[in-house]
């Protein structure tokens, strides 16, 4: 169900349904914590530290891959978001 991004992850490795879940370093930094930064916000989001906004989703899809092919990118929009945080709250769970 769910693939890693073929690239070390700075937190490890997790397992989800007996399948390898990872983060590709650079990708996670772009998306978090370089992304604060360029916004000024980096006191209070873009990465999970106590006082920190944590907004988080966790997708059922690989939607790097489908962004790759033609015949799927159309597939995107109807990935569904499994799991979300906003400020550190659950406001989503289908786990």
């Amino acid at each position: 169900m769910f693939k890693a991004i073929p690239e070390p992850s700075l937190f490890g490795q997790r397992t989800y349904n007996s399948a390898y879940v990872g983060f590709g370093a650079a990708t996670l930094a772009a998306y978090t914590i370089n992304g604060a930064m360029a916004m000024g916000q980096q006191d209070i989001t873009g990465s999970l530290e106590v006082g920190k906004r944590a907004d988080i989703i966790l997708i059922e899809t690989d939607i790097e891959k489908l962004s790759q092919d033609i015949m799927t990118i159309w597939d995107i929009p109807a990935t569904q978001v499994i799991l979300m945080l906003l400020d550190g709250q659950i406001v989503r769970n289908k786990m």
